[in-house]
């Protein structure tokens, strides 16, 4: 289970286009950054992550818990000139190395935890529940990305489709609503070429829906009414190749 929560966790900070860790921006304070916990360790004090990359100018607060809660804690850095941190738990990378933070219960001498640090010039946030052996860590980005990202499982067109209403061709990423709820039926496709969808909403109009589309940079949206239907809606962002066509009657 706990391979399945670092993997997950990874894959989360991976992907991200920006760094964010409960709320953390780069150059955000600490104050406002928080590393989730994704485990509780039976004992009188745990620490999340045991083990984490971040890059210079991105400070994160650790996550520490007492047992009892409430616990009194002492942190320090094994070297202070690769990464300090302050009695709050908050990280700050000084420059790139390998460092330790220990976490202390003032009033338990065997409340000790740690968190093993690698500072890089640049990069992204990753962590780790335990101190990973050599891994490639580009191959293994690089194959979530090209797995997770790129080639998103193809879902269903929702069973209630309407049969008088054509179905756009491309990946359908995500799918559903009912005719009976306010927001109706939706789906969200992945669409190379602006081009198919165009072609798309040419055939609504060929049976009868009105509307005027908007194109912008590559982009397009529109709003179709008629044949006893409310709103056809389809909007396409070509820097995403994401397509959403939404319907409601």
């Amino acid at each position: 289970m706990k391979k399945i929560i670092s993997f997950i966790v990874i894959l989360g900070l991976t992907l991200a286009a920006s760094v964010n860790i409960g709320g953390v921006l780069p150059g955000m304070p600490c104050s406002t950054a928080t590393a989730e916990a994704a485990y509780i360790s039976f004992g009188p004090i745990s620490l999340y992550p045991a083990y984490l990359q971040i890059p210079l100018g991105v400070p994160v607060v650790l996550d520490a818990e007492t047992y009892p809660a409430g616990g009194t804690l002492f942190w320090s850095s094994s070297d202070p000139s690769v990464a300090t941190v302050d009695q709050e738990g908050c990280l700050t990378p000084v420059s790139p190395g390998e460092a330790v933070i220990t976490c202390m219960l003032v009033d338990e001498p065997y409340g000790v935890a740690e968190c093993g640090v690698l500072v890089v010039a640049e990069g992204k946030i990753l962590l780790w529940e335990y101190p990973p052996e050599y891994v490639d860590l580009d191959a293994i980005i690089a194959e979530m990305e090209e797995e997770f990202a790129l080639n998103p499982p193809e879902v269903p067109w929702p069973d209630a489709w309407p049969d008088d209403l054509p179905k756009m061709e491309g990946t359908v990423t995500s799918a559903g609503g009912d005719f009976a709820e306010p927001a109706g039926l939706y789906v969200m496709l992945t669409i190379p070429d602006v081009d198919i969808v165009k072609a798309y909403v040419n055939e609504l109009a060929a049976l009868g829906f009105k509307g005027k589309p908007m194109e912008y940079d590559g982009s397009l949206f529109v709003q179709l009414s008629g044949n006893g239907y409310a709103e056809i809606m389809v909007s396409y962002t070509e820097s995403e190749q994401q397509c959403f066509v939404g319907v409601k009657k």
